[in-house]
C-alpha cells in the first residue's frame, strides 16, 4: 500500500456509522446495500484515491514502456471503469494529452464531482453509466481499460467483464484490473498484516454493495482472491491473463488481461 496509512484510519468508523445496525438484517435476508447509501464514502474514496494514485499511478504506467510510449504518441482510447470522482482518470489524461480518456461510474454524485474537476483538460469525458451496459456500443471501442479496486464491488461482474472484452476486441486491447492481493482460500491469508482490516471493510461495504439491494448480486467482496479473479477474467473472454505484482503497492496486484495473446497493444 503506497504512502502512509492515515487515509485509511477513518474508514472503519465511517462504515460502522453507515451500516453497523443494519448488519443483522442483511445477514438474515441475504440482501445488500446500494452504492449511494454510505454517507461520506465518496469523499473518503476521493481522499484515498488522491493518496494512492498521486504516489504510484504514473509510475505503474511508466513501468510498462510500450504502454507509456503508445499513450505518449497519442491516438489511444482509454476506459476507466468505476472511476469514482475521476482522480486516476484525470491524472492519466493530464500526463498523456494526445490520448483520449473516458471514465464511467454508476454513482451520479461521483460523476458530477469528476466532471466539475475536469478544468482545462480537453481529452477526457465522464459518463454516468452502469458497466453492465458496455455491450450497447455507445462508448465506442478502446485500446486500453483500467479498473482500480472496482471489480470486486460489482453486482454482476460477469456481464461487466464481458462488456470490457467487447469494447477492447476490435482494437485488440488490454485490461488492467488492479485489485487486492489475496487468496480465495481464507487459509491462504493467515498471517497477512492487512487481512483483518480487509475482511472488515469487505464485510461492511464490498459484500453488501456487491450483493445489491435485491441480494441477487455476486457479492465477491474485497478478499475474493486470485483463483476467483483468474476464473472470472478467463471465462468471460480474455485469452491471456497474468498476475503482476505492483512496485510500491504490496496491497494490490494487477490482473493484466488481453483479448488476444499477441495483440498490438501487448504491454507485457
Amino acid at each position: 500500500m503506497p504512502g502512509n496509512l492515515a487515509a485509511y484510519s477513518t474508514e472503519i468508523p465511517l462504515l460502522n456509522s453507515a451500516v453497523y445496525k443494519k448488519m443483522p438484517e442483511l445477514f438474515r435476508s441475504g440482501k445488500g446495500m446500494a452504492y449511494g447509501t454510505y454517507p461520506g464514502f465518496n469523499s473518503f474514496m476521493e481522499e484515498l484515491a488522491i493518496a494512492k494514485h498521486n504516489s504510484s499511478l504514473l509510475g505503474f504506467i511508466k513501468r510498462n514502456p510500450v504502454l507509456h510510449e503508445k499513450l505518449q504518441e497519442g491516438g489511444m482510447r482509454v476506459l476507466d471503469l468505476g472511476c469514482g470522482s475521476g482522480v486516476a482518470t484525470r491524472l492519466m489524461a493530464r500526463e498523456y494529452p494526445k490520448s483520449q480518456f473516458v471514465g464511467i461510474d454508476i454513482d451520479e454524485t461521483a460523476i458530477n464531482v469528476a466532471s466539475k474537476a475536469v478544468g482545462e483538460l480537453s481529452n477526457i469525458e465522464f459518463v454516468m453509466k452502469d458497466a453492465v451496459d458496455l455491450t450497447d456500443g455507445e462508448l465506442g471501442d478502446f485500446d486500453y481499460a483500467t479498473a482500480f479496486d472496482a471489480v470486486h464491488d460489482l453486482n454482476h461482474p460477469e456481464e461487466v467483464v464481458k462488456g470490457v472484452v467487447s469494447v477492447l476486441t476490435k482494437r485488440k486491447g488490454t485490461f488492467s484490473a488492479v485489485d487486492v492481493q489475496a487468496q480465495s482460500d481464507i487459509r491462504g491469508n493467515v498471517g497477512s498484516t492487512m487481512s483483518g482490516f480487509a475482511y472488515a471493510v469487505s464485510l461492511f461495504y464490498c459484500m453488501p454493495v456487491g450483493l445489491g439491494v435485491d441480494g441477487k448480486g455476486k457479492g465477491f467482496g474485497m478478499m475474493w482472491g486470485q483463483d476467483k479473479a483468474l476464473k472470472l477474467f478467463r471465462e468471460c473472454g480474455f485469452k491471456d491473463v497474468q498476475v503482476k505484482e505492483i512496485e510500491d503497492d504490496p496491497f494490490n496486484v494487477e490482473y493484466r488481461c488481453q483479448v488476444e495473446p499477441e495483440a498490438a497493444t501487448d504491454f507485457r
